[in-house]
């Protein structure tokens, strides 16, 4: 095998999940909200131990998140069950 085709054999392909903050609180279900900072409803809390769940086991190299409130709610119960820490960017925040 020549040395180019080396350089990008890869064991694994690279697997990306994107994953949508849970449901917000009924509050804002009328509202754009973009960069309001709100809170998951209790559904939305439901649905991020189900994506815990869901997702527990799985290899992540590399996790990130926006410092946003329903993001940080919505990630907290994976990151518990991974053990993990999430790098907060500022540049994955919702706009308006």
């Amino acid at each position: 095998m020549k040395l180019a085709q080396r350089m990008y054999v890869r064991e694994q392909p690279t697997r990306l999940h994107l994953v949508r903050h849970g449901e917000v609180d009924e509050a804002y279900h009328q509202v754009f909200g973009g960069s309001i900072d709100m809170e998951l409803s209790l559904l939305g809390h439901e649905q991020a131990k189900s994506l815990a769940k869901f997702l527990n086991g799985r290899n992540f190299d590399r996790i990130y998140r926006s410092p946003m409130i329903r993001v940080r709610q919505t990630a907290k119960p994976l990151l518990d069950a991974l053990e993990r820490e999430a790098e907060v960017i500022d540049d994955l925040r919702e706009v308006d």
